[in-house]
C-alpha cells in the first residue's frame, strides 16, 4: 500500500538538525507516511544518521544522495520519487507541529471528492520556536483562494506550511536550467493560475531560520547566482492574468529589470524584449530605479568578496 503522505526533507550539511525533524515525525498520531531525505551533497554525518533511523523507524525512511545542485533540483527529484498522494516539505530547520498530519488529512477529506480537483492542497501556519506565527493569520479559517490572491489581495506574505497533491507538484517542476537558485514562488505562481488552496489558521510546522540558510541569504547574491530565474518569475507574474495591485506590478517589473542587468541585458536589450507585451510603459517607469538597485547589488557583492 502506498502512504498517504510523502514527507520530504532536503538537506545539506544539516545532520545536527535532523534529530529534531525525526522526533517530530515520531510524535505524529497519523503514521501513514514515508520520510524521504534528499541529501544535496553533504560532507557531514547526515547519511549515517538517516540510515540508522531507517533501520529502527516505525515508518519507511528513504535516503537519496545527489551531487550538490541546489534545493530546487533536490525537490524535483523528491517529487519524482514520492509515493504519497500528499507532498509535504519539512526543511532541515523545520519540524512538524503535533497533530499536523491528522489536521491536513481531516481538512482535505472534508472537501467533497467532486471538488478536490480544483485544489492544489492544504496550507497552514508556521510558528517560530517560541510558538508565535511566522506570518500574519489568514483572513478566514478556512479560506479558499490561490496563493497569489493570498499574498497580493489579502496581504499575507512570508513562508506558509503547505501540503500539496503530489500529482500537482509533478505538473509544475522547477525549471532546471536557471542556475543555482530558483525561488519557490516561480512554481507557486504557475500553480495559482489553475488551482485554489485551502488555508487554515492551524499550526502545521515550526521554523528556526539558520544563519547560513537560503531564506536569510541576500537578494543580491541570489540575483547573481540565478538572474534568469528572477526574470522568468517576475515576467510571468505580470503576464499570467492575475489581477494585481499597481504597486505589485511596479515591484515585479523593477525586479525583472534588475535581474536583467545581472544577466548582462542592458537598456536596449530589455526594451526589445518587451516589444508587443504592453509592458513597456511600466518598464519605463521602473528601469532607472532598477539600475540603481543593480548598482547597489554590485557594491554589496564586492563588500562580501563576491565578483561583481
Amino acid at each position: 500500500m502506498t502512504p498517504y503522505f510523502t514527507l520530504y526533507t532536503p538537506t545539506y550539511n544539516r545532520g545536527h538538525l535532523l534529530p529534531r525533524v525525526y522526533g517530530s515525525l515520531l510524535a505524529q498520531d497519523d503514521r501513514d507516511f514515508e520520510w524521504l531525505v534528499i541529501d544535496d551533497g553533504s560532507s557531514d554525518d547526515t547519511a549515517a544518521r538517516v540510515q540508522a533511523w531507517a533501520a529502527e523507524a516505525p515508518f519507511p525512511v528513504r535516503y537519496v544522495r545527489q551531487e550538490n545542485q541546489g534545493k530546487h533540483m533536490a525537490t524535483n527529484r523528491a517529487v519524482e520519487l514520492a509515493l504519497g498522494q500528499m507532498f509535504v516539505i519539512v526543511d532541515s530547520d523545520d519540524w512538524l507541529a503535533e497533530g499536523a498530519l491528522g489536521a491536513i488529512r481531516a481538512t482535505w477529506e472534508s472537501i467533497p471528492a467532486t471538488e478536490r480537483g480544483r485544489y492544489a492542497g492544504i496550507a497552514g501556519l508556521f510558528l517560530d520556536p517560541g510558538g508565535q506565527p511566522v506570518t500574519r493569520l489568514f483572513p478566514a479559517d478556512p479560506c479558499d483562494c490561490s496563493s497569489v490572491d493570498m499574498e497580493y489581495r489579502h496581504g499575507v506574505t512570508g513562508e506558509i506550511a503547505m501540503a500539496t497533491r503530489t500529482e500537482v507538484r509533478r505538473q509544475y517542476p522547477f525549471p532546471e536550467h536557471l542556475g543555482r537558485y530558483c525561488m519557490p514562488s516561480l512554481v507557486w505562481n504557475r500553480i495559482a493560475a489553475r488551482y485554489l488552496t485551502r488555508y487554515l489558521n492551524t499550526p502545521l510546522q515550526y521554523k528556526e531560520y539558520q544563519e547560513q540558510g537560503i531564506t536569510l541569504g541576500g537578494v543580491a547574491k541570489k540575483l547573481r547566482l540565478s538572474p534568469e530565474a528572477f526574470r522568468i518569475r517576475n515576467r510571468e507574474l505580470l503576464e499570467l492574468g492575475f489581477s494585481l495591485p499597481e504597486k505589485t506590478r511596479s515591484k515585479a517589473m523593477r525586479l525583472w529589470a534588475r535581474a536583467s542587468f545581472h544577466a548582462g541585458l542592458g537598456f536596449a536589450a530589455q526594451w526589445r524584449e518587451l516589444a508587443g507585451t504592453g509592458l513597456r510603459g511600466l518598464w519605463l517607469a521602473q528601469v532607472l530605479k532598477a539600475r540603481r538597485d543593480y548598482g547597489r547589488d554590485l557594491g554589496q557583492l564586492a563588500e562580501q568578496g563576491g565578483k561583481p
